[in-house]
C-alpha cells in the first residue's frame, strides 16, 4: 500500500511539473488536443519477440506550439494500454515534437521525451524468493522514455477550428520492467486526430 500511495504521488507529481512547463509557453502559441487509439505489444525483434497478441491502447495529449513557425510542439500525454498478462498500464509522459508541414497538407512527425508508468496486474503473480513461492507485487512503476514517428494529413476545416488526422508508430522504453531486460521496449500502433481550435 506504501508502494501504491508513492507512485500515485510520484505520478500526479509529474503529471503536474509537465502540464506547468506545457501552459508556460508564449501567448501567441497554438494549442491543440492530441486523441488516438491503436494497439501495442512487447516487441524484441533481435530475441525472436514478434509483434503479436496486441492489446488495446489510447492515448490523450494536450499540447502547445513553440516557435514562430510552431513547428515544435511540447506537451503532455496521459495514456492507458491493457494487457492481462503483463500487466495494465496508466502512464503521464511529457514529449518534444517536430511537426513540419510538407506542401500544404503533409506533416510527418518525430518525437521523443520522458515519462512514468504504473503497471498493475489483474490477479497478483507468484514469485520465488529463493526458498519459496511468495506472493508477488500488485503494482510496479517504471520510467518511460516514448519515441514516436507519425504522419499527418493537414488542414481538415471545421467551423471551430482544424483536425489533423494521422497514423503513428511509437516505442515506450521502459526502465526498471525487468531486472533481466533495461530498457524494455513496447511498440504501438495507433490511429487519431490532434484538433486546433480558432483562436477568437
Amino acid at each position: 500500500m506504501k508502494d501504491l500511495f508513492f507512485h500515485h504521488h510520484l505520478l500526479r507529481m509529474l503529471f503536474l511539473l509537465m502540464l506547468g512547463g506545457t501552459l508556460k509557453a508564449q501567448s501567441n502559441s497554438k494549442t491543440s488536443f492530441d486523441l488516438s487509439v491503436g494497439v501495442h505489444a512487447f516487441f524484441l525483434p533481435g530475441l525472436k519477440a514478434k509483434f503479436t497478441a496486441p492489446k488495446p491502447m489510447v492515448m490523450l495529449g494536450l499540447y502547445r506550439g513553440l516557435g514562430e513557425k510552431q513547428n515544435l510542439q511540447a506537451g503532455v500525454t496521459l495514456g492507458y494500454q491493457h494487457n492481462p498478462y503483463q500487466g495494465n498500464g496508466l502512464f503521464a509522459q511529457t514529449q518534444i515534437r517536430y511537426e513540419p508541414t510538407i506542401g500544404k497538407s503533409i506533416q510527418p512527425s518525430i518525437g521523443t521525451g520522458i515519462g512514468y508508468q504504473l503497471v498493475y496486474y489483474p490477479s497478483t503473480s507468484l514469485e520465488w524468493n529463493g526458498e519459496s513461492w511468495a506472493q508477488g507485487k500488485k503494482f510496479k512503476g517504471v520510467v518511460q522514455v516514448p519515441l514516436r514517428l507519425a504522419l499527418g494529413f493537414k488542414g481538415i476545416a471545421s467551423g471551430s477550428g482544424h483536425f489533423t488526422p494521422y497514423l503513428a508508430y511509437q516505442t515506450n522504453l521502459l526502465f526498471g520492467y525487468s531486472p533481466d531486460l533495461s530498457p524494455f521496449p513496447v511498440g504501438a500502433l495507433v490511429g487519431g486526430f490532434k484538433f486546433s481550435p480558432k483562436h477568437k
